[in-house]
This record gives structure tokens, sequence and C-alpha cells, in this order.
């Protein structure tokens, strides 16, 4: 601010300022009072001269340049699908070069935040070539001897040339055909986790994953701003293939022996898509050996490179081999025993922001006062608490062996979380013993052995952005159990104790389990349900409502005269308060394994009544709010408009 109220008073003749000191300076007060108005007005003004551009404009004014443009407004975009302000920017440049494959896959990221790839199958198809038009590069027959055509088949990188299929690639049937156009996008989203502790098989074996799951890893897909045109395996969030990667390190090292110019590396390069850390050095890339540890069978410890791979004569250079890795099940193993610490930077892939995981969590609050781990162990970090109410913080993705006991206080708050951005693993159970008119927040943590609640008093737990195996809440005087964008195993808690969940799941293993309940015999108290995935069944004495949500399981209620279950699919039998719009089909999801990259995901078989039946046109379950109905119906919406006439796109589900 150029008029602040030093600078006007200063304008000021001494005289005036010597006769305004004498009696208390009331001038210099109505001159800070003119000053912070003139900032205002001079605020506004630059406000107003940004307003004229769409990449400094206030959000209210984007849909009034886009009228300037002729820009179109999609049917129920809202922040968490699209950017708006990305389209307008970009309408007249996309527009000028409408049609091309290149516009397509950006149009794709700006209207949905998926990452794209656009493939024109009339490429694709095999015919008889002209002797003026030769394409050498596509064959009628495929090269067997080739893995990446296998590799790559039906995928958005497939090259293989096809025979016509007339069938229409909206009808998702169809797609070699010279109208045809795919656009390939990917759903999943790459989570990175920095300095996380592998779990500990053998003496020289580990998994990537904290608790010994087998886990695919992901590439982290750092993508340029214009790359839509020349989309490959490497910028796009997809799981790591084995064959890719082995390939590039071989590569790698035989131009070091052969003494020749290191080739420009696609994954393991300024951020590879992981990092192994012995002691805390990391370990070189070319003591890196890519294979297949289904076995656990290490390769040679030194492996051989001829300097001139084409002399059988040629002398050779051996490479130390460190540890070998497994990308598409998550594991590594050393050629010799390790008893010293290991750590990992690696990329796991999910759905969204659900459950335990490294992302910016809503719920998160820096508190200056929390204490903090591991500069404190944790128990040390519950004494300091003591009593009073606090926080206790994680600060890192390290796993933290061991059960874990909180005893309250009456009236006492603890907040135990996870710094934002961090996955720690509790490998352990979390023991609370509750207190009258205590609570208990968990935040952000990937709890092994789940949480059990003990104590016959009124407390309040809430467990957001947290995954867990079970969680127990034994006999009590009361109490609120809250879910919050959570993944656990099934609620086992007393009649006493409301249970409201939401955007969460609650997995028992199988349907025929039950999922919510006191026993495996008697019901628990209230439940209230919304936009959860629940696999199992629930018995419960009654509902308030039960909306947006999927139940595998039968539901049974044995207060069945007030409350609502909307907007919701459930097995026929299940005994619930009045239903509105709901249904009793059967879900298909993509996988139903926690370890799964696209656990709980509905498949592109599932029903549309669940995969468009939420009140909002969204799909019903814990993913409801990724909105991925309404990203891909804007998308055929805004291909209407960009495609050439006469060709026909759909969109196509890559993961």
């Amino acid at each position: 601010m150029s008029f602040d109220a030093k600078h006007l008073y200063e304008l000021l003749p001494v005289l005036y300022r010597l006769r305004d000191a004498g009696q208390g300076e009331p001038l210099k007060a109505l001159i800070a009072v003119i000053a912070e108005q003139a900032g205002v007005l001079e605020e506004n003004l630059d406000q107003l001269y940004d307003d004229l551009f769409i990449e400094t404009s206030a959000d209210w004014v984007v849909p009034y340049i886009g009228d300037l443009i002729g820009y179109r407004l999609l049917h129920g975009v809202t922040p968490k699908i699209s950017s708006r302000r990305a389209e307008v920017a970009n309408t007249i440049r996309y527009r000028r070069r409408k049609g091309t494959a290149y516009v397509l896959g950006l149009l794709a990221r700006d209207v949905t935040g998926w990452p794209a790839r656009t493939v024109e199958f009339f490429h694709l198809l095999g015919q008889t070539q002209h002797m003026k038009h030769i394409r050498a590069g596509n064959p009628r027959c495929p090269d067997l001897h080739n893995w990446q055509a296998a590799e790559e088949m039906d995928t958005a990188f497939d090259e293989t040339t096809r025979t016509v299929d007339v069938r229409r690639i909206a009808s998702g049937r169809g797609r070699y055909n010279i109208p045809n156009v795919g656009i390939f996008v990917w759903r999943l989203r790459p989570y990175p986790i920095a300095k996380g502790t592998p779990r500990k098989i053998a003496d020289h074996t580990f998994t990537f994953d904290p608790l010994g799951r087998d886990i695919r890893l992901f590439n982290s897909a750092a993508q340029a701003e214009d790359i839509a045109q020349m989309v490959e395996p490497q910028n796009v969030p997809a799981a790591l293939s084995r064959r890719r990667l082995f390939d590039e390190l071989e590569a790698r090292r035989q131009a070091t022996a052969s003494s020749k110019p290191v080739p420009i590396p696609a994954y393991f390069g300024a951020s590879p898509p992981f990092t192994i850390y012995k002691n805390g050095v990391k370990i070189p890339v070319d003591q890196i050996q890519i294979c297949n540890l289904s076995d656990w069978t290490f390769p040679d410890a030194v492996k051989q490179y001829s300097v001139a791979p084409l002399d059988l004569n040629s002398s050779t250079v051996g490479f130390p081999i460190q540890v070998a890795v497994d990308v598409e099940m998550g594991r590594m193993a050393f050629a010799t025993a390790v008893d010293v610490p290991v750590e990992v930077d690696f990329v796991y892939g999910f759905s969204g922001d659900y459950g335990a995981g490294p992302y910016a969590r809503r719920t998160y609050v820096h508190n200056p006062a929390a204490v903090h781990v591991p500069t404190n162990t944790i128990a040390a970090a519950l004494t300091t608490v003591g009593a009073s109410s606090g926080i206790v913080e994680i600060d890192d993705s390290h796993t933290y062996t061991g059960d874990i006991t909180l005893i309250l206080s009456a009236d006492q708050t603890i907040t135990f979380q996870a710094a934002d951005r961090t996955r720690p693993c509790i490998d352990g159970k979390i023991h609370i013993n509750t207190a009258p008119r205590s609570a208990v927040v968990l935040d952000g943590l990937f709890i092994g052995q789940g949480i059990e609640i003990v104590g016959r008093d009124d407390c309040t737990v809430t467990i957001a952005d947290c995954s867990a195996h079970t969680v127990t809440w034994t006999a009590t005087g009361g109490g609120r159990l809250t879910l919050d964008h959570s993944i656990t195993g099934e609620l086992m808690v007393d009649e006493e104790v409301a249970v409201s969940a939401q955007d969460s799941v609650i997995d028992a293993g199988d349907a025929t389990l039950l999922a919510i309940a006191k026993t495996a015999t008697l019901p628990c108290g209230q439940v209230d349900l919304a936009r959860c995935t629940v696999i199992g069944g629930v018995e419960a004495r009654e509902t308030v409502l039960i909306e947006n949500s999927i139940l595998t399981g039968k539901a049974r209620f044995a207060r069945r005269q007030s409350g609502c279950v909307r907007f919701s699919d459930l097995p026929a039998g299940s005994e619930t308060p009045r239903q509105y719009q709901c249904t009793s089909l059967l879900p298909v999801f993509t996988g139903t394994s926690y370890s799964r990259a696209a656990y709980l995901q509905l498949y592109k078989t599932c029903p549309v009544e669940i995969r468009e039946g939420a009140n909002d046109g969204s799909e019903m379950g814990v993913f409801h709010d990724l909105f991925q109905p309404q990203r891909k119906s804007n998308l055929e919406t805004r291909l209407d408009e960009y495609l050439k006439v006469g060709l026909e796109a759909a969109v196509i589900f890559e993961n």
C-alpha cells in the first residue's frame, strides 16, 4: 500500500506536525483513518485491474469472462471435478486446434482432472497399403518376440493393428473403426511415502508395505504442462512394470560398461519411482536389480556386462547388486542379511483421499503446543500430556511397533494425530480407557491391529482419515463413535454407543459376516451412515438416516417406525425403516482386498443404478465425493463441441 499513514503524515509541513504533537496527535489519528480507507480503495482498484485477466481474476468473474468468448457452463461443475478457470483460459487456444488428438487430451485433463491420452483407432487398422504411402510401423501381424507389444495389449499404449470393428465405440463394445477416437483416463491417484519403514520378513527380505502386504508400486507421474500429445507410460499414475524398469537399468549399466553415454532415463531420473536407504545412505540406482521375487530368490550379487556386447571374446565388467526389487509385488531382497535400519521412498495408488495416507487432510490443524514424535517416544509424549487435554503428533511415516494405551481422565480431550502429508504406521493395537465426558481424536494413523475401547463412561471417539483393522467398544455408560474418511474392519460396539460414519469403509471381509453389531449374535445401538461402503451386514437397534451408501450384507434394525434409508443399495430382505429411491442390486467392485489399488472401486459393469444412484447423480458408496459420473458426463459434453464432424469418441477408464 503506497498511501500508508506514516507516508501521508510526513507530507504535512513540519509546523502542523509540531502543533499536532503538542495537542496529543489528533491530526495523526485522522490521517491514519484516511490512510486506511485509501488503502481499501487502492486494493479495490488493483483487484479491478486483475479482474480483466483470467489468470488473476476473482472466482466470481470467471463466468463473465467465459460469456465474452462463448464458453458454455457444464452441468454440475464443482471445483472438485474440474478447473473452470483453466477451461476459460484455454478455450480460444483449444478452438483454434479443435479436433486434434492433442487438444482432446488437454481438454480431458482440464474438464475431469484425470490424466488422459487420446488414441485415434483408425491408425491401428490393418489394411492394404498403397505403394505411395507405406506405413512400416503398421504391420498386419504383430511381432511375437516383442514383449512391449504383449504387455501393452488392450491398453492406451497398444499399437498392435486390428481388423475393423463395426460396433459403435459409444456403446463400450467396439473400438477399431475409422471414425472412432478413445479418450483413455487414469482414475487412480499416486500417493508418495517418504522415509517409510519396510516390513522385515526375514534377515534379508522386506516388503515396502509396513504391514507385510504385497502391494503394487506406482509411478509418481510428474507430467509437464503440455504433454497431452506425447503421453507415455512414465507420464501417467499407473502401476509400475517390472520389464520397463528392468530394461532401463540394464541399459544404464551396459552403457557404463561400454563407456558410452547413459541413455536418458524415463523413470530413474530426478524423481525415481522408489528409493531405498540402508542405514540412512541411499543405495545407488546402478546397484538395484529389478526382478520377480514371488519366490524370494535373490539374483547374482555381481552381474557381468560385456564391454563390447557383439564380441564374444570381449572382456566383462562386474556391477555389484545390493538389492533386488519386485515393483509388481512390493518386495525387496538384499544380497546379505541386513542388521541396520532400512527406509524406503515409494508411491502407492488409491482412488482418493480416504483412510490413512500422505495427503493434505481436511481435519489436520497445526498446533504449536503439540508434543512431537519421534522427538519423544509415543509413551513419553503421552506421559507429557498426562491428565490434561493435549495433542500428540507423529512427524514422519515410520512404523512404530507395540500396543499404545490412552488412559483418559474426566473431561480430558486427547488428539493423537499424524503430521500433514505423512502416514505413520502403528504396528499394534490402540487401547483407549474411557473416562466421564472425555474425548479422543485419532487422525491420519495407519493402525495395523485395530482399536479397542473399554470403560463404562460417556466418551466420544472420533476416527478421521485413519485405517484400522477392527474397532471394538465393550460395555459402556454411553458414548459416540464417529468415523470420517476412514477405512476399518468390522465395528463391534455396545448398544449404548451411537455410531456415525461418513465417507468411510467398514469391511468385515465378506457379505455374509456382520460388519456393524455388538457381537456376532447381538445388535448394537444407533447407526447412521452417509456415503459409506459396508462389506457385511448390520445388526442395530435403530437408525436416523442412511444415505448414498452401499451395504453388501443384510441390514436389520429393531426399531423401524422412525428413520429413513435413502438413495442406497442394500440386499433384498433387509429390515429397515422406510426406504426412498433405494436399490437391491449386486454391486461389482474392481477389487475387494485392501492391498489392491482399486480397492472397492465400482467396476464398469456395476449396475448404473449404483454408479449413478446417489441423490446428486454421483455414485453410491465411499467414493461418492469423487464425482466420477459427473466428470465423465462433462467430458462427453465437451467432446461434442471439439470433435471433428463424423468422428465418435468414448471415455475409457484405464484403471
